[in-house]
């Protein structure tokens, strides 16, 4: 069974600076207290049996919404993750989007990110330089009131999971968005 590759440079070696440590340490501490409460709900694990929770997932997943959002939530999120700016967060980003798929643990990890927007809205390109600096992230038109909208999120995620994971919208039209971004953990 072949094995998901990356579509971007994976590295066995990762050097942190001292704020990025800071902020990999800070980002370890908010996933950890985050996967704890999740763990212990009992209400989301009778409705989802096969409910994960990715720490990693959670840090890129905000990381993203930080270069997404405006200056109060960005700044919120860099306290919670301890960084000073998002070329901090960014930077650390992409450092681990390159270490953590690396093979020399034995284990098959791939990290994926896409971001999707309304065809009538052109991201500039300094928000798809750091897309695609700190996370290669995909960046794609979509129209979110076509029938098709969910089934290209979820087809996007089921490639990026190797079919574990095929279905994270409903299918059909997506209402009221503006702007959809996903990762994926495999």
């Amino acid at each position: 069974d072949p094995g998901i590759e990356p579509a971007y440079p994976t590295t066995s070696d990762i050097s942190l600076s001292r704020a990025e440590q800071f902020a990999n340490d800070a980002i370890n501490s908010f996933g950890f207290s985050f996967f704890a409460k999740v763990a212990n709900d009992n209400e989301i694990a009778a409705k989802n049996p096969n409910f994960a929770v990715s720490p990693v997932s959670l840090a890129l997943g905000l990381s993203i919404y930080a270069n997404t959002t405006g200056d109060d939530d960005a700044a919120t999120i860099q306290r919670a993750f301890s960084c000073e700016d998002l070329s901090c967060l960014n930077s650390l980003s992409k450092k681990l989007m390159q270490f953590l798929p690396d093979k020399s643990n034995k284990c098959e990890l791939a990290l994926a990110n896409s971001v999707w927007h309304r065809p009538d809205y052109t991201p500039c390109g300094d928000y798809r330089e750091r897309m695609n600096f700190g996370f290669f992230a995909e960046i794609s038109a979509l129209d979110f009131s076509s029938e098709n909208a969910g089934a290209v999120i979820n087809d996007w995620c089921s490639r990026n999971t190797k079919g574990l994971i095929n279905h994270i919208v409903d299918n059909g039209p997506i209402s009221l968005c503006e702007l959809v971004f996903a990762n994926a953990l495999y």
